[in-house]
C-alpha cells in the first residue's frame, strides 16, 4: 500500500493561535520521525508564507509547496503531486482544524482518495467544536484515529523490522509530551 502523510500549515503564524501547541508539535513530530521509518513520503504545505511563516524546522526537510487557497486540493500544484504519487492511502495532520485541514480532507475524499485524519496530530484556536468537525469528517468517510494507534497498525507486532526503533519513538513521544 502506498501511502503519502500530508502535513498542513505547521506554521509560526498559526501555531501561536494552537490551543496546545507543545503537544501538537510534539505529536506532529512524532508522525513525521514514524513516517520517515517506515519509509512513508512526507509532503508539507505552507499558507502564504510570507504572512504566517515557513513550516518549523521539524518537518522542512519534506516535499514542501506553498499554497493560497484553504483546501490544499484547490491548489494546482499540490494536486498534480499527488495525482502524480497516486498513493492509496493519504494521512492528513496540520492546522487549522476548522478551515485548511477540514476542507483537505473533504475535498480528497471527494476526489475518491482514502483519507486517515490523525486527531492528536491536528490543532485548532477553538476547544469547542472539534468533536463536531471530527465526526462531520467520519461521516464523510474519512478514518479518524490517534497517531500511535494509526502507525502501531502498520508496525502490527515484534516481528516487524522497524518495531524496536518504533517503540523508542512513542517512548521519546511519551517524555517529550510530560516535559
Amino acid at each position: 500500500m502506498e501511502r503519502l502523510l500530508l502535513c498542513i500549515d505547521v506554521q509560526p503564524g498559526f501555531l501561536r493561535l494552537c490551543q496546545n501547541k507543545e503537544t501538537f508539535l510534539s505529536r506532529v513530530l512524532f508522525c513525521s520521525s514514524a513516517a520517515k521509518l517506515l519509509k512513508i513520503p512526507i509532503l508539507t504545505t505552507a499558507q502564504e508564507p510570507e504572512i504566517f511563516g515557513d513550516s518549523v524546522p521539524e518537518i522542512s526537510q519534506t516535499l514542501s509547496f506553498k499554497k493560497t487557497t484553504f483546501s490544499a486540493w484547490d491548489e494546482d500544484s499540490i494536486k498534480a503531486a499527488l495525482l502524480k504519487i497516486n498513493p492509496s492511502e493519504i494521512v492528513v495532520i496540520g492546522c487549522d482544524l476548522f478551515i485548511c485541514v477540514f476542507h483537505t480532507v473533504v475535498h480528497l475524499l471527494k476526489a475518491n482518495f482514502k483519507v486517515v485524519l490523525l486527531w492528536d496530530a491536528t490543532d485548532t484556536r477553538y476547544k469547542e467544536g472539534v468533536r463536531l468537525v471530527l465526526d462531520h469528517l467520519s461521516k464523510e468517510g474519512c478514518t479518524v484515529l490517534p497517531s500511535e494507534t494509526y502507525f502501531s497498525g502498520i508496525i502490527r507486532g515484534t516481528g516487524h523490522p522497524s518495531f524496536n526503533p518504533y517503540i523508542q519513538l512513542v517512548e521519546k513521544s511519551i517524555v517529550s509530551q510530560s516535559q
